[in-house]
């Protein structure tokens, strides 16, 4: 597997077949966990990608759209725009130097501009890279046990303590987080600290290492999964778009 440790010249002998980029945020989780939370899990599960095709790693990216979080201390967020404008100069980097396929996962659910502008991407450049977008539908929400928001609870809790465990402080984890009765589309009009003073939402104190560990390897699992299904899709439909000779 390549990655930014890698020279150019490794990466110029290389079939250049794919790139892998995570997206994450900057954005509190709690105060059990740290703000790194979604670019650790994102980095990681972008990691298993790139191992398991191997194919060029790139430096995640540890900011998103977070302003639903900007009232915590510590939280940054880019715009919509602006991230947007980050996957579309990327990906035109590496059309440049001839890259077949591009990767994208957004460790962070409220990234929410990026399926747009991969549908952009994709159909502005045939040429490619075709840009795969593996976001929180594909490997967290098929994780958990029961509907709605889990925000800093023990899903993401438990990840952390596998992946990260200096990043997190269970003696903070017991009353944590909250369920309150409100809909995820709160978010869309007030920020989270007025439906959640704490940040959290979920139970972090039922997080262990074991879960944590049980929830990657799954998470990674779907996501190699749903990459290998997307590429080979992608390749039928091309083939079947392909000129007939006579």
């Amino acid at each position: 597997m390549l990655s930014s440790d890698s020279s150019f010249a490794d990466i110029e002998a290389s079939p250049r077949e794919g790139a892998v980029f995570a997206i994450g945020a900057n954005e509190q989780h709690g105060r059990h966990l740290g703000l790194c939370t979604d670019t650790v899990i994102g980095g990681a599960l972008a990691q298993k990608i790139a191992e398991a095709f191997d194919w060029y790693l790139l430096p995640p990216l540890p900011f998103g759209t977070s302003l639903e979080h900007i009232d915590f201390p510590g939280t940054v967020t880019l715009s919509a725009a602006t991230l947007a404008a980050v996957v579309r100069e990327v990906a035109a980097s590496l059309r440049r130097q001839g890259f077949r396929n591009l990767v994208i996962v957004s460790g962070h659910g409220g990234n929410w501009i990026l399926k747009p502008t991969v549908r952009e991407i994709n159909l502005e450049f045939p040429q490619g890279p075709r840009v795969l977008l593996v976001d929180t539908e594909v490997f967290y929400y098929p994780l958990v046990d029961r509907p709605g928001f889990h925000h800093g609870g023990e899903y993401e809790t438990a990840m952390m303590l596998y992946l990260r465990s200096q990043a997190v402080q269970m003696e903070r984890a017991a009353g944590a987080g909250a369920e309150p009765d409100l809909p995820r589309a709160m978010l869309d009009c007030v920020s989270l600290r007025k439906v959640l003073p704490g940040g959290a939402w979920g139970a972090p104190e039922k997080a262990t290492l074991e879960m944590g560990r049980s929830l990657f390897e799954r998470a990674a699992g779907y996501c190699v999964e749903y990459t290998r299904s997307m590429l080979k899709s992608l390749d039928a439909v091309n083939q079947n778009d392909s000129p007939k000779k006579s």
